[in-house]
């Protein structure tokens, strides 16, 4: 008998634990709906995310990229949708992550110049490497290229193109092109 009443007693604090943590998480969800500038929304993001709240972070990046589109801020924007796919390769959805990069092609034009080359060379490392992880070597090769030719004007080398080599001769490598 006493063990029925202590697992009840223990179900009904576990159902109002389960209760009030979705109203905190309401609660916070309702404090910030009137957050409506994309550095503030990634800023969350980012808290959220070192705070190890991935899930939420998630849909806070989504919010951050939304508003930089509308903003017309096309670096943050992609800063944002970096993230996201950062996220969606951790959570080993990398599908997703190809399908957002590849919708999210930085610009070729003069509105270039509003994206930073950290960002750009960032894109292609990413989309880069979900492509070798997809075993879509040849997509690989080109993103490698392509970072490599932004990331050798740079005076100092760094670690970024130390791994577009290493990826590059790995999709060359598993793609039989010895």
């Amino acid at each position: 008998m006493s063990v029925f009443i202590f697992s009840t007693k223990t179900t009904a604090l576990l159902i109002l634990a389960g209760f009030l943590f979705i109203l905190m998480t309401a609660g916070f969800a309702q404090d910030t709906l009137h957050i409506n500038t994309g550095k503030s929304l990634f800023q969350i993001s980012d808290s959220l995310y070192q705070a190890g709240k991935t899930d939420e972070a998630y849909n806070y990046y989504f919010r951050a990229a939304k508003q930089f589109r509308q903003e017309d801020k096309p670096g943050q924007y992609l800063a944002s949708i970096l993230k996201i796919a950062r996220i969606d390769i951790t959570r080993g959805d990398n599908e997703k992550a190809r399908e957002l990069l590849a919708g999210s092609e930085p610009p070729t034009t003069d509105r270039s110049e509003l994206i930073t080359d950290s960002i750009i060379s960032e894109y292609y490392e990413l989309k880069g490497y979900v492509h070798l992880v997809l075993k879509e070597y040849r997509e690989g090769i080109d993103c490698f290229n392509e970072l490599i030719k932004i990331n050798e004007n740079n005076a100092q080398p760094d670690l970024r193109l130390s791994r577009a080599y290493n990826n590059l001769a790995l999709c060359y490598y598993y793609s039989g092109d010895f």
